[in-house]
């Protein structure tokens, strides 16, 4: 199988990591309204953008962010406070 595409949406991916950084395709017009880089600063979407890629290693890799910084932190909190207050 060749020409295999992959999206992952999450917190974008480290373009320089040594895995990913031929391994991926940045394309403006996949890019969510407000968020205008792919850094990854969480290391999530590099975590999947890697094990996708050693799952499929003929894939090509096409990162969107969805969560910039600081709506993912507050995102993970609110969760995390969620399941605390449902455990008291």
């Amino acid at each position: 199988m060749k020409n295999i595409k992959i999206a992952v949406l999450d917190t974008g991916i480290d373009t320089e990591d040594k895995d990913i950084k031929d391994r991926y395709v940045y394309d403006k017009e996949l890019q969510v309204d407000g968020i205008d880089n792919i850094d990854d600063v969480i290391g999530h979407g590099t975590l999947c953008a890697k094990t996708i890629l050693e799952r499929c290693p003929e894939a090509i890799i096409y990162p969107i962010k969805i969560f910039n910084d600081e709506a993912f932190r507050n995102r993970v909190y609110a969760e995390f406070q969620e399941q605390v207050e449902k455990r008291r």
